[in-house]
């Protein structure tokens, strides 16, 4: 990786962009929802 595997690209390229981001998830839920295909 470019990173040399520290996982910091994504992070330093949303920072500079201003883009919002999620880096650690402890839990992670899904509700049921109807789908109109």
């Amino acid at each position: 990786a470019i990173d040399d595997d520290c996982n910091q690209t994504g992070q330093m390229v949303a920072g500079l962009l201003g883009w919002p981001q999620g880096t650690f998830a402890s839990k992670v839920r899904s509700s049921k929802l109807s789908r109109e295909d």
